[in-house]
């Protein structure tokens, strides 16, 4: 094994990844070198930060010179997906939150691509793609199918009309070890909100003819780092619907709603250990979020969606909402001690 004495650790972050030769999502750490190297390593879930003893080698160590596209949404912040020329083709990233899925962004960015497979008129067409310049360095990158993004909204499909999507954010939905919880993503639309098992999005993301969609040049388009969270603005309704179907075999598998605002009676941002947000519709659903800087996007986008809601339904009357600071965790307390 070839020892490089100047090579150092670029980046490190936790993620759950999953990938053609894995049946579920796992959870590791991932790291990048300066040689542009990238491997994943595992470690005991016990709670308590891995000691070096504990680490281990998942997976053997790759070029990221070997990764062909880096597919991003700017509507999924956490996630990234890799398509390798190798035999793992599609690898899913889910970054334990979006400044560290930033960091992995820039270094993609510095990966240099082979010369010979830019030379001549291809690399012409290639830099004058979408304005992006600099051939020579970066991982190409390309956003997710819209006709995906379009199907993500045929599940969270509440009311009629372009409603758009605002933000996916990534929960735990079982286990008191992390280890063995799994991961779920919550949609939030300008209207309604969706849990979607991972398991579904892996299995419906990848469509007929995507080989051909981010493989074309045309298609190639650079991701926008990481805002903060009080700057986000909410997309107008008036966003193209790009495709909508009732072919139930197509949609998104939803494990708990949609759930239209309308009904939302109550939000709690509970002060517990894990960052852990509970919501009450006509059932209660809590979430616990993969870092406290994903909750407080979640929270601004929440706030935004209320306060500029939609019309409401017909015969509902637009809600009036109030902050009161509580320790209590139902709504018939709480309504108790604001009247």
């Amino acid at each position: 094994k070839k020892l490089y004495s100047t090579e150092r650790v670029n980046t490190i972050s936790y993620v759950w990844t999953r990938n053609n030769k894995h049946l579920e999502e796992r959870r590791s750490i991932l790291v990048t070198t300066t040689r542009f190297r990238l491997f994943f390593l595992g470690f005991s879930e016990d709670g308590a930060m891995p000691r070096r003893s504990d680490l281990f080698l998942l997976s053997s160590v790759r070029d990221m010179r070997n990764i062909r596209r880096a597919v991003f949404s700017s509507r999924i912040r956490q996630f990234l997906c890799l398509l390798w020329e190798e035999e793992v083709d599609m690898e899913f990233l889910v970054f334990e939150s979006t400044s560290r899925r930033r960091y992995f962004q820039e270094a993609l960015r510095r990966v240099p691509r082979e010369r010979k497979k830019i030379a001549g008129e291809e690399a012409v067409i290639r830099r004058n793609a979408k304005g992006i310049t600099g051939a020579v360095k970066g991982v190409w990158e390309v956003s997710v199918n819209p006709a995906t993004i379009a199907t993500m909204l045929d599940t969270c499909q509440v009311r009629r009309g372009g409603i758009p999507l605002v933000s996916v954010s990534f929960v735990h939905t079982s286990g008191l070890v992390m280890a063995s919880r799994r991961l779920s993503l919550v949609v939030l639309t300008r209207c309604s909100l969706t849990v979607i098992p991972f398991h579904s999005f892996w299995s419906k993301f990848w469509r007929p003819n995507d080989d051909r969609y981010y493989d074309a040049d045309e298609n190639v388009d650079q991701a926008a780092m990481d805002t903060d969270s009080d700057d986000d603005q909410l997309p107008p309704f008036k966003e193209t619907v790009v495709s909508t179907s009732n072919d139930t075999e197509e949609k998104f598998e939803a494990s708990k709603g949609p759930f239209d605002f309308d009904d939302l009676q109550g939000v709690w941002f509970l002060a517990e250990s894990s960052p852990k947000v509970r919501l009450q519709f006509s059932t209660t659903l809590d979430l616990v979020f993969t870092s406290d800087g994903e909750r407080q996007r979640f929270r601004r986008h929440l706030a935004n969606i209320l306060s500029e809601e939609a019309a409401p339904k017909a015969g509902k009357t637009r809600q009036q909402w109030a902050v009161v600071p509580t320790d209590q965790t139902d709504l018939k307390s709480i309504q108790k001690e604001t009247t």
